[in-house]
Order: C-alpha cells, then structure tokens, then sequence
C-alpha cells in the first residue's frame, strides 16, 4: 500500500465479468478514499464503493462532458509491488501493455520528483505517497483536477503559507458552505511564480478537505464544483448516461485508468481524427452504430502478458439501439478501418466479450498496445461512429 493511504477511507473500483474477482496478483480492486457528500456539505461521510461518487465532485457542464480521466496510481504502484517515493527509481512507468497514464497535475508532480524531491509535498502539502488516485475533468482552461487520498488540510495549510512567491497573494473565499485557497486572478499567468506544480505561472484555487482536494485555474470552476458537490448544481453523477458507464466500469478489476467522454465520431467526418497522420476521411463503409451519445473506457492489468485488456462502454439511447450496437460493433472490428492508422481493427484488437446491458453496450477487448488503442479512442478514430 502507499505510504501514508492506511488513515484513507478507501472505495472499490472492481473486476471485470472476464476476469477473477481478484487481479492477477490478488491485490485488491481499484479503489480510493470515499468521496461520498453529506447533505449541504461537500467532506467526504460514509464509505462508498463506486466510481460513481467521483462523479459526484464533477460539474455536469459541456467542457466536463468532454473528458474525465481517472488515474488509479495506487493501484498501478500495487500491481508492481512499489511504494512512493522509496521506490520511485524502480517503478516502470513505461510499458505498452500495462499502461498508466497520470492526469495532467499528477504527470507534472512525478515528473519533476524523485526519491528526495515531492514537489506537490512543497507547494501542496500533499506528497505522492499519500496519493491514491488523480481525477481531471475539463478542457483548459476550464480544468478540474482532483486528488484522493491521504490529504491532511493541516498539512496544505502549512505548505501554502510557506510558498515564498504566492504566500503574498494568498486569499480564502467562501462558496456553497466550503473555504477555498485563491491567488491571482481567473487564469491569471504570472511568469515569476512558474514552478514545478505551475508550470503556467498560475496561481489558481485550491480546495482541501480530510481525503480529497481540488485545484482549478478560476474561481466560477472552483464554485461549480462546489455548488455540484454540496447540492446546490447538477454533477456528472446526475445523468443517466455518464452514471450509467460508471456503474459498468466500476467493476474493471484493478484499473490504471478511466476516461469517460461524448465526443462520439459522426459518420464521414471530414478527415482523419485531430492529431493522426492520416487524411482519409471515414475510411471504411461499416454501418454506423446508432444512438450512442458518449462512452467510457478503462484499462488495467491483464493475465495475458503481450495482450492489453481494456473494458469500452458505451452509452445508447434505448435498450434496443444498445442491442443493435452490440451486433455492428461486432461487424466493425470484423470489417472496419482504422481512419488514424488505415490498418483493419481486426489486426488492432479482438473482441474478448460484448453484451447490451439496458441501454449501455458492455465490450471485453484485447489489444497488443493499450497505448495505441486509448489514443485512438481518445482521438475519436473510427472505432466508435454513431448516427
């Protein structure tokens, strides 16, 4: 276990229908400190067991809807049978078929630290080892980044009043019953105050409480989540669809990582998805899937050593277009083209299990590269194409 998780309250993130109840090496499923809320308060209560409560710290809005990623560290470092920051020189984070890919504020604390050096400890208060998971939601500037965890407000508050460049700017507002960390204005860059943790040069906000903290660029994005969290505002845990995939992800055992998303491709999009190679426009003539309005994946270990498994939801619109779409989802891997790669997706992934589970179609894959496959459903490639 990380250092320092033992004082967590901890929630399950499980196993996939495919697999043992258990991960291959019996360690226990994805899980993170509880992120239940109290009834007008935002602090976590009660112990919970889904990925859904994440959620819960999600605004529903349109840039949110976009891209949520959840990066289970702990689980990661578990699979390795590593602990932070002893380890740090031995932890393998590179790695086509057992892939972790740390949210933006997570990637840029590991890759400015080592056995001696946490810069989220100096700026934060909160160190890596007491880091079970990273959540980021959004698009920036309109980012949301989460971390769950062992996270003392004692500790944050000795860490900022410290800061020798922000500590002067250091304001506290008040929002939706909760206190906040503010410096500088909304995206305000300040080049001098550039630092591992921000690289931008902005101050931001922080919000921290027992367990969990949040860290946004502007103040309207740390009151959304507020406002979502105590109550007041819808969050992602609202709706249906995103709900719904997180119900059906939550039991992917020992997962590295989430993504949901409602970029779904449309038919004959014009040109290759955003940052491929390729120029062709829908480069097959598959029949679309129908009524598929977003979709989520996860990944984590697997019992196949040269064989990524990542578990693809995706959200229909009735219970019968989801049984429609179990079937030309079939015909698509069979059939279809990649647009980014032009190579058949047969030759990319193999269909391990598929089933409609109410309106949500549930997908077992296997994949020689997790990378290539998640950038490609990040890239919106032509594997999901939905009227």
């Amino acid at each position: 276990m990380v250092a320092g998780a033992a004082a967590a309250i901890w929630f399950i993130v499980g196993c996939a229908a495919s697999e043992p109840p258990a991960n291959e090496q019996g360690q226990a499923a994805m899980t993170s400190t509880s992120t239940a809320t109290a009834a007008g308060g935002c602090s976590p209560t009660d112990p919970t067991t889904d990925l859904e409560s994440i959620l819960r710290f999600v605004p529903d809005t349109a840039t949110n809807r976009q891209q949520v990623m959840v990066a289970d560290l702990q689980a990661f470092l578990d699979d390795q049978g590593k602990e932070l920051p002893g380890d740090f020189g031995e932890i393998q984070f590179v790695d086509p078929v057992v892939l972790f890919t740390p949210t933006p504020l997570l990637q840029d604390a590991l890759s400015q630290a080592n056995e001696d050096e946490d810069p989220l400890a100096d700026e934060f208060g909160i160190g890596l080892g007491q880091i079970r998971m990273g959540v980021s939601a959004g698009l920036a500037p309109d980012v949301t980044e989460l971390l769950i965890g062992d996270v003392d407000p004692a500790a944050v508050e000795t860490a900022v009043a410290a800061d020798p460049f922000w500590s002067e700017q250091q304001e506290t507002v008040e929002s939706n019953g909760e206190t906040f960390y503010s410096w500088g204005g909304d995206n305000e860059v300040q080049v001098k105050g550039g630092s591992p943790i921000r690289k931008l040069g902005i101050g931001g906000r922080l919000w921290v409480t027992d367990g969990i903290a949040a860290y946004t660029r502007s103040t309207p994005v740390m009151e959304a989540l507020l406002a979502g969290c105590s109550g007041a505002e819808a969050t992602l845990a609202d709706d249906d669809a995103y709900a719904g995939m997180a119900q059906r992800l939550d039991d992917f055992d020992g997962a590295f990582r989430v993504v949901l998303t409602d970029q779904v491709r449309e038919p004959g999009a014009a040109g290759a998805p955003e940052g491929s190679s390729g120029t062709a426009a829908e480069a097959d003539d598959t029949a679309p899937l129908e009524g598929v309005t977003a979709y989520g994946f996860a990944s984590g270990p697997s019992s196949e050593p040269d064989q990524a498994r990542i578990r693809l939801v995706l959200a229909s619109g009735s219970d019968a277009e989801a049984t429609a779409n179990a079937d030309a989802f079939v015909e698509r891997v069979e059939s279809g083209t990649s647009a980014t790669t032009s190579q058949p997706w047969s030759d990319l992934l193999r269909v391990e299990r598929i089933e409609a589970d109410g309106p949500f179609v549930v997908v077992e894959l296997r994949a020689d590269n997790a990378q290539v496959l998640e950038t490609d459903l990040m890239r919106r490639d032509s594997l999901v194409v939905s009227t």
